[in-house]
């Protein structure tokens, strides 16, 4: 057997051609240009929300309402609170980007309320820097 372009004899004595299509359709070059600043500026954004919720006691409190409400109408409820990433751990990012997605009815329910809940204009603007 041959890679690439091969001929192979078949049990009938036919030498049967076969076509290497491995690399058929693969993106061979990738750029990586500006990847590491995107993730730098999504996990920002990340850090800057949870920051903010847990900073506020109304987000706090809309927060855990929001997830008793989930809770108790899903049969696999949110355990696990918003916590920030620990720069010397090295899960701990893997950790914050799985919260932050079990949270993500309730952080849509959020943004869809900050029009009419009860929080201040600055922090609805921030909501909205961290929601672009």
């Amino acid at each position: 057997m041959e890679t690439g372009n091969e001929t192979l004899d078949s049990e009938d004595g036919k030498e049967d051609e076969t076509t290497d299509n491995l690399v058929e359709g693969v993106i061979q070059d990738v750029s990586t240009e500006g990847v590491e600043e995107t993730v730098g500026e999504v996990l920002f954004k990340c850090r800057q929300l949870i920051t903010m919720i847990r900073k506020s006691t109304m987000l706090t409190a809309f927060v855990n309402a929001t997830r008793a409400e989930i809770n108790q109408a899903k049969t696999n409820k949110i355990t696990r609170n918003l916590s920030l990433d620990v720069r010397n751990r090295w899960n701990s990012i893997c950790y914050l980007l799985e919260t932050l997605m079990m949270f993500g009815d309730i952080l849509n329910a959020l943004f869809r309320a900050k029009t009419t809940y009860d929080i201040t204009t600055r922090k609805r603007e921030k909501l909205t820097t961290c929601a672009q």
